[in-house]
């Protein structure tokens, strides 16, 4: 990635890609090929399920270091538990150009960003995903700091 919000991060959060959503193994490995701490959100069980993210200890991403988790994810397998991360990529379904996203409805992410967990949220998206009218959202929602596309980077912060 090329942004300053990146190269200043030695801690980042990624999600590993289901579907259609934006690529994110090659990121992966050049962040633990530069030294960064790597972790990936892993779904925990209870009353309201929430994610963390877990460190990666490989070298770099590698399928026998993850499992399947419960919503057609990868998780990593490691239980280090990241308790802070200066940068946190997320995934989602569609952005619009006030910093909200929709992602796949169980609000994992925003519970993720309210913690206050993460410095900076950086939201991956490709063009056609932007929208020009603002998505709904309520007091629950939370916004990302910037947006990365193939065509440009949006600020919101």
């Amino acid at each position: 990635m090329k942004c300053s919000e990146y190269n200043s991060a030695d801690i980042v959060g990624f999600y590993y890609p289901i579907g259609s959503e934006v690529r994110t193994e090659a990121a992966i490995n050049n962040a633990l090929q530069n030294g960064k701490i790597v972790g990936l959100p892993k779904v925990c069980s209870g009353a309201d399920p929430e994610i963390y993210f877990h460190k990666l200890s490989a070298s770099h991403i590698d399928l026998k270091d993850l499992t399947d988790g419960k919503y057609r994810t990868k998780e990593p397998v490691s239980d280090l538990r990241l308790h802070r991360l200066d940068l946190t990529i997320l995934p989602g379904t569609v952005f619009d150009k006030n910093g909200y996203r929709l992602g796949y409805g169980k609000g994992f992410y925003d519970r993720f960003l309210s913690r206050k967990s993460c410095r900076i949220s950086i939201g991956l998206a490709f063009e056609m995903q932007v929208v020009t009218e603002e998505l709904p959202h309520s007091k629950f929602d939370q916004k990302i700091d910037a947006l990365v596309t193939e065509k440009r980077t949006l600020r919101f912060r």
